[in-house]
C-alpha cells in the first residue's frame, strides 16, 4: 500500500532505464504522485505540481506518461477546475535530473484524455481531444540559433566549430556537408551541453572544397533552422620541384614545377648554409606543370663547383621543398 491520499485515478507504470519502475497516479489533490520501484522496494512518494494560471482549486484526472529512453518521463494530465467546472491540460517537461513544475497550457480548455510522447530530439508532444471539435496537439522546440561554422584542419581531418546564441542544454544539432558543389547531406548529430560552444571532428578525406552548415533539429520541419554556410577551401598545396637532368649539372639547370599557383614565381638557388646566392622571377601560366631552364654560366656572381639547392616560391608565397643538385665545371 503506497498511498492514503483518498481518491486516486489513472495509475500508470513505466520502466526506468536505470532499473526498476515508475508508478504515477492522479490524486484528488492538485498534483500528480510518483514513486519508484527498485531493489524490491518502493521509494517515497513525490509530487509533480502545476503552475496553474488561476487561483481556482484544481484536482487531477486522466494521466499519461511518455514511453521513451529518458530516465524521467514527460507527464501530462487533465486538470479539473473545482470552482467553475471544465477541464484543461497540464504538461511536465522533466530535466535529466528530475521532474519540473508542470505548465498549465493555454488553449487547452475543455481538453480531455491527453497523451504525451517524446521524440528523438527530446521534444515533448501532447495531444488531446474536445467534444465535437476534434483532436489537437502541440510540442516543445528550441528557439536558439547558431553562428556560421568555423572550420580548421587538414584534408585528412577537419574540426567544425560553432557558437549557440544562448544555452540550450539537451537540444540537438546536425552538421550538414556539401562536396563538389552538391546537395547538403547530414553527416552527424550532436546534443548540446550546458555551454555555448559546440564542435565536431570530420575525419573523412577531402579532395577539394567543402561547404558546411549546422541545423537546429526538430521533427516538425516548420521549426528547422539552418545557419549560414562556411566554405573550407583546403590547405594550400606546395609547389613540387623535379630536376629533369638528374642531380648533377654543368652549365644548365632544368627543373619542372608542378602545383605552383598561376602568377609570378621565384626560383632561388641556395648554398649549403641555406643562404640565397641567386634568384630569378618568372610568370607561371600553367599551375599544373611548368618547365624552368636556368643557364648557370650566366649567373652573377659566378657559382663555384659544389652542392646547391633549388627552391621555388609561387605567387601565394608557398615554398617547394629544397632539392639538392651538384654543380660541376
Amino acid at each position: 500500500r503506497l498511498s492514503d491520499q483518498g481518491l486516486i485515478y489513472s495509475p500508470k507504470l513505466r520502466p526506468r532505464p536505470s532499473g526498476g519502475l515508475w508508478l504515477g497516479w492522479a490524486t484528488s489533490d492538485a498534483a500528480v504522485a510518483f514513486s519508484a520501484y527498485r531493489e524490491d522496494s518502493w521509494d517515497g512518494i513525490d509530487s509533480v505540481r502545476c503552475a496553474y494560471r488561476t487561483t481556482d482549486p484544481y484536482f487531477t484526472g486522466y494521466l499519461s506518461v511518455s514511453a521513451d529512453p529518458g530516465e524521467y518521463p514527460a507527464v501530462t494530465w487533465t486538470a479539473w477546475n473545482g470552482r467553475r467546472g471544465g477541464t484543461s491540460i497540464c504538461v511536465c517537461v522533466p530535466t535529466d535530473s528530475g521532474f519540473a513544475v508542470a505548465d498549465h497550457m493555454e488553449g487547452t480548455e475543455e481538453g480531455l484524455t491527453p497523451v504525451v510522447a517524446r521524440d528523438r530530439n527530446g521534444d515533448v508532444w501532447v495531444a488531446w481531444w474536445r467534444y465535437w471539435d476534434g483532436i489537437f496537439w502541440c510540442h516543445t522546440y528550441t528557439a536558439v540559433t547558431a553562428s556560421s561554422p568555423r572550420i580548421t584542419g587538414t584534408a585528412g581531418s577537419r574540426t567544425v566549430r560553432w557558437s549557440l546564441s544562448a544555452a540550450a542544454p539537451g537540444s540537438w544539432w546536425a552538421v550538414l556537408r556539401s562536396q563538389d558543389g552538391g546537395d547538403f547531406d547530414e553527416v552527424t548529430r550532436l546534443r548540446a551541453g550546458p555551454g555555448l560552444e559546440m564542435q565536431w571532428a570530420d575525419s573523412s578525406p577531402a579532395a577539394g572544397p567543402l561547404r558546411y552548415k549546422v541545423r537546429r533539429e526538430c521533427v516538425d520541419r516548420r521549426y528547422h533552422w539552418e545557419s549560414a554556410e562556411a566554405v573550407w577551401q583546403g590547405p594550400a598545396s606546395r609547389p613540387v620541384v623535379t630536376l629533369l637532368d638528374g642531380g648533377t649539372v654543368h652549365d644548365r639547370l632544368v627543373v619542372r614545377v608542378n602545383g605552383a599557383d598561376g602568377g609570378k614565381s621565384r626560383l632561388s638557388l641556395l648554398d649549403l648554409q641555406g643562404r640565397e646566392v641567386y634568384q630569378e622571377l618568372k610568370d607561371v601560366q600553367d599551375s599544373t606543370s611548368e618547365t624552368w631552364e636556368l643557364e648557370l654560366d650566366r649567373v652573377a656572381p659566378p657559382l663555384r663547383p659544389g652542392v646547391y639547392f633549388v627552391r621555388v616560391r609561387d605567387s601565394r608565397g608557398e615554398d617547394s621543398q629544397a632539392v639538392k643538385f651538384v654543380l660541376l665545371r
